[in-house]
Parts: C-alpha cells; sequence; structure tokens
C-alpha cells in the first residue's frame, strides 16, 4: 500500500524514495540521498507555500500554491506542473508533459514539455523544446527555441536559434535566426541572424 509522507511547515527531512503522495509545508526544506541527491516520489507533490528541494527531483505531478518553490536540481516530472499565485525556479534541467505557471518560471538548463503556460514571465537557461507557449509578460530562451507555436503578450527575447510555425507577440521580439513560420508582433521586430519566415 502507498505510504503518504508529510512534511510539516519549517522542517527539513532527508528523503529517497516515497511510496506515494508527498506534501511539503510552508517553508519546509526537502533534502535527497545518493550522488547526486534526489528524491523519488511515486505519487503527487505538493507544496503549500514557499519550499525548497536542495535535490533533483522525480515525481508523477508537481503543484504548488501560495509560494516560491525552488528546486535546486532536475525536476522530471510524468504528468503536470501546476504553481497556482507563486513561481517556480528549477535549477537544473526540467521535463513534464504540462507546465502551468501563475507568476514566473526560471528553468536553469534545457524545458521540454508539451504545454507551457506562465502568468508572468518565463526564463529557460538552455534549450527550449515544447510545443506551444503560452507567457503573459516575457519569454527569454538562452538556447535553443524548438516550438510549433509561441504566444507570448510583452516581449520575446531568444538568444539561439528558434525553430515555430507560429510566434504572435504583443510587444517586441529579438531573435537569432532559424525559422519562424508566421510572425505577428504588436510592436518590434528584430533578428541578428538569418532567418527564414513565411509571413510577417
Amino acid at each position: 500500500m502507498p505510504e503518504n509522507v508529510e512534511v510539516p511547515s519549517g522542517s527539513t527531512r532527508t528523503l529517497s524514495f516515497v511510496d506515494g503522495d508527498l506534501t511539503v509545508g510552508r517553508s519546509a526544506t526537502i533534502k535527497g540521498e545518493g550522488v547526486p541527491p534526489k528524491v523519488n516520489v511515486s505519487g503527487t507533490i505538493e507544496c503549500r507555500g514557499d519550499c525548497k528541494f536542495e535535490c533533483s527531483v522525480s515525481t508523477e505531478d508537481f503543484e504548488a500554491e501560495h509560494g516560491d518553490v525552488v528546486v535546486q536540481g532536475d525536476l522530471e516530472v510524468k504528468g503536470d506542473v501546476e504553481i497556482r499565485h507563486g513561481r517556480l525556479d528549477a535549477e537544473g534541467k526540467m521535463n513534464a508533459r504540462n507546465v502551468s505557471v501563475d507568476k514566473t518560471l526560471v528553468v536553469g538548463k534545457d524545458l521540454e514539455a508539451e504545454d507551457v503556460d506562465v502568468g508572468g514571465s518565463l526564463e529557460v537557461r538552455g534549450n527550449t523544446g515544447v510545443k506551444t507557449i503560452d507567457v503573459g509578460g516575457r519569454f527569454r530562451g538562452v538556447g535553443e527555441v524548438k516550438a510549433e507555436d509561441i504566444d507570448v503578450g510583452g516581449s520575446v527575447t531568444v538568444e539561439s536559434r528558434v525553430e515555430t510555425e507560429k510566434i504572435d507577440v504583443g510587444g517586441t521580439v529579438t531573435l537569432h535566426g532559424g525559422h519562424a513560420g508566421k510572425i505577428d508582433v504588436g510592436g518590434s521586430f528584430e533578428s541578428k541572424d538569418s532567418l527564414e519566415f513565411d509571413s510577417i
């Protein structure tokens, strides 16, 4: 039978494997085991407020509300990531099916997902490989960006090549070459390298 684990607010726990769900209280810290440290959760991780994982994390689903969540390693989620009224900092690479973050998502390395929906700003310091990106504010991709559809309310900056079928941006766009099928920009547009596109 699954054994759910609850970590009280303000406490620190070292975990290796949770056969069930993991609930993390406000201002709690999770440490993993092994080298590099990691915690595996067979069910859902739920964070109730600010919390920190001083390790890589593997889980089925990842949920948080009313807080800032920091993962000091890789974040591997087989299902969905949902951060309500908060932000997520994943310092390593991040994999998930669907990602929904109300405020800000920062990924230190590569991001791979199907659909990414961020209310505020999205920053990916590695490569981005997704189906759709929907960001209310600002999107910055340091590495290569591959996406079928990029829809951003504010500004987009891609510091490497971009490969997309459609890019729709309310404000300014700065790219470094690649291929963008249909481009719709409310403000200014600049590509610092050769860019193929179908319509603008």
